[in-house]
């Protein structure tokens, strides 16, 4: 065997062991994503049931109790004035449904579209976390393929959700626009950024780049402490002869 093939043979040998390392890793991360999923599913459940039990339950509760005290009550007036607390009080208690189905379930996203779904979400946003969104995209002349809608939002959804908690931003700014590869997502943010450590740690953003690479996309994040965040997906949109199509 000459010396050449021997070279070959251990820069073969090199590669498969860092393919097996690579796929390894990958495994690692998939196992600690799906660990992660199930965690968050048991924590949601949680949230849902005492979301359900202390305001709703309290409200419809609060309901009974003034119709029953209206059904012996004679004095017009008074009747008019708890009239009007309890329209005022199942109009929350709506609000209320609405937001917890929009959590499990955007309904928006699958009647209305992607952008309107976006648009939603980041109004709803804005109220209960005072940060400033921006959102720049086109209006779209038909849907995008489900797949798509779905990955977009969720990552929109987690970025937010990861800038709220940890970024101590004060602007987030998003882009949607349609490039030579298919569709672009731009989420960037003015917080405190993140170390390498805490990119590698991030099972949110792991499995949001897990998401991603399923549809076909592409996923990067560029982070510096003091120096915000900036995530850009790309996902392919193709028809069904494989040729690009804008919608």
């Amino acid at each position: 065997m000459d010396e050449q093939m021997v070279l070959k043979l251990i820069a073969d040998n090199l590669n498969a062991q860092a393919e097996i390392q690579r796929l390894q890793q990958r495994e690692m991360t998939l196992e600690r994503i799906c660990k992660q999923a199930i965690d968050e599913l048991e924590n949601s459940k949680k949230r849902l049931s005492r979301e359900l039990h202390d305001e709703l339950g309290q409200a419809m509760t609060s309901i009974l109790l003034q119709l029953k005290m209206l059904q012996h009550e004679e004095n017009v007036e008074v009747i008019h004035d708890r009239l009007g607390g309890l329209r005022y009080l199942t109009q929350q208690t709506i609000e209320d449904v609405r937001r917890l189905a929009m959590n499990l379930r955007p309904t928006v996203l699958e009647n209305l579209g992607l952008i309107s779904a976006l648009e939603w979400y980041i109004e709803d946003y804005r109220r209960y976390s005072g940060i400033k969104v921006t959102l720049v995209s086109p209006r779209l002349k038909k849907r995008l393929p489900s797949e798509v809608e779905t990955v977009v939002y969720r990552a929109v959804q987690e970025s937010l959700t990861n800038v709220a908690r940890h970024a101590e931003a004060s602007l987030i700014t998003i882009r949607v626009n349609f490039c030579e590869h298919g569709l672009e997502l731009y989420i960037g943010d003015n917080g405190k950024g993140m170390s390498c450590g805490d990119l590698k740690r991030g099972l949110g953003l792991l499995g949001m780049e897990e998401r991603v690479r399923l549809a076909g996309g592409d996923f990067k994040i560029k982070s510096r402490l003091g120096q915000g965040t900036e995530i850009t997906i790309t996902l392919p949109l193709k028809d069904e002869g494989g040729e690009m199509n804008e919608p």
